[in-house]
């Protein structure tokens, strides 16, 4: 589908409509709603159809949301990554990893190997500074309504996140509802042992240590860790950021949420009474510590 809702757009010009009946037929019939073309033709016939097109001018193909993608659809883009370039089209699919590495999605296995063959360039792009947060009140026509250090609060807030910056600028909440249902969904896709190991992390502040973590759950430290790493690799909302020796001799590993409004969100996902009571244990941890 991904693929289909793309050459459809790009066949609404008569003359590469006709092109794509001629060199890809099955494809045509799949955007002209005629019947469903066949699947073993259909590779061939794309490429056939990427190569002639490419010849006119440079083509590129863009895919967004490439991690709810189907095997059909990774099938296809590993095909075709191997084949273009004896075409002039770039093919861009944009994804994200966090969601590939939770679900096990197919492509995570082609993007290996895309990547060790060089036929891969990944891409991170990286989180906005405080000019960008500027330029994006300005372009919104919102900068007047704010005070001179609007931006910078609202940067530090989120940290460079464009989704948080567009919400926290939008909402007049602590965290707007767009965020926290976005984390929510994180957050529930995590098993009941996982949920609450971070939801107590979280009273111990934006930094914690896995040892007195182990010890306020009351938890096995080298099954906390082995926890925290799949919560960092995995799901990407905590990060490590280095070990460190403790007083006693033992070392532990430094996490910090990815994100302070992912802390604040578990936080508040606490009720008080237990907020209270996994407070006074965490500070008796870190001064036994």
């Amino acid at each position: 589908m991904p693929w289909i809702e793309a050459l459809s757009a790009f066949a609404r010009e008569k003359s590469i409509r006709e092109l794509m009946r001629r060199t890809a037929p099955e494809w045509h019939r799949e955007i002209s709603h005629a019947r469903s073309g066949s699947a073993r033709k259909m590779k061939r016939q794309l490429l056939d159809f990427l190569a002639e097109v490419s010849q006119v001018h440079p083509l590129i193909v863009v895919i967004d949301d490439f991690h709810w993608a189907d095997i059909a659809s990774v099938d296809l883009a590993a095909f075709l990554a191997t084949r273009l370039e004896s075409t002039r089209t770039m093919l861009i699919t944009c994804y994200r990893p966090a969601e590939m590495k939770i679900s096990n999605h197919p492509f995570l296995q082609v993007r290996s190997d895309l990547l060790g063959r060089h036929l891969l360039t990944e891409i991170q792009p990286g989180l906005l500074g405080r000019e960008d947060v500027e330029k994006l009140l300005g372009q919104a026509g919102r900068f007047e309504q704010f005070p001179a250090d609007y931006a910078a609060s609202l940067h530090a807030r989120a940290e460079g996140n464009p989704l948080f910056i567009r919400e926290l600028a939008c909402g007049n909440r602590e965290i707007p509802e767009a965020i926290a249902g976005m984390i929510r969904i994180k957050i529930d896709r995590l098993d009941a042992g996982d949920r609450d190991l971070l939801l107590i992390a979280s009273v111990h502040g934006r930094q914690f240590d896995s040892a007195v973590l182990s010890r306020s759950v009351g938890r096995n430290a080298e099954d906390v860790e082995e926890r925290l790493r799949a919560l960092d690799n995995v799901h990407g909302l905590i990060q490590s950021i280095g070990e460190e020796e403790l007083p006693d001799g033992r070392f532990t590993t430094r996490y910090r949420f990815v994100y302070d409004l992912y802390r604040q969100f578990c936080y508040a996902s606490l009720r008080p009474a237990r907020r209270n009571f996994e407070l006074r244990i965490s500070n008796c941890e870190f001064q036994a510590s």
